[in-house]
Formats: structure tokens, C-alpha cells, sequence
């Protein structure tokens, strides 16, 4: 089996996206519902994890609603 390398690089930018915003997810319930909040330091650089994945072109339907996402997520309460 041959590896085409558009669809490796495709495949690894949708997982990432998925794993994390759900890392995401969990750092935020630890720091709210168990009061962890040392994970929310980390959250920054996850964001930049996903920024950077929905950047590639095949996502490009996924990137406005995933930057809206983690603009209003991190905008000041």
C-alpha cells in the first residue's frame, strides 16, 4: 500500500483538530468542575495546535467556525 502524502497530511490535520478541542474540553472541565485550574496555562499553546491544523486547505470550510469558536472561548468573561 502506497502512502499518498496530501492524504496523510489531510488525515493528520483532522485528528489534531479533534484531539484538541477535546483536550480543550477537558482542561476546562478540571479547572472548573475540580478546581485544576495549573491546566489552564497550557490552553494557549492547544489553541495554536488547532489554528495551525485548520489552516490546511482542505479545511477551509472548518476555519472560520473554529477560529469564531476559539476567539469567543477565550474572549474575557
Amino acid at each position: 500500500m502506497e502512502l499518498e502524502p496530501d492524504r496523510f497530511m489531510l488525515t493528520c490535520a483532522i485528528l489534531s483538530v479533534q484531539r484538541n478541542l477535546r483536550i480543550l474540553g477537558v482542561f476546562s472541565r478540571l479547572a472548573r468542575t475540580e478546581g485544576k485550574t495549573m491546566y489552564l496555562r497550557h490552553i494557549p499553546r492547544v489553541a495554536g495546535h488547532i489554528r495551525r491544523a485548520v489552516d490546511h486547505p482542505e479545511l477551509a470550510d472548518l476555519r472560520a467556525p473554529v477560529i469564531q469558536l476559539l476567539d469567543h472561548w477565550a474572549a474575557p468573561a
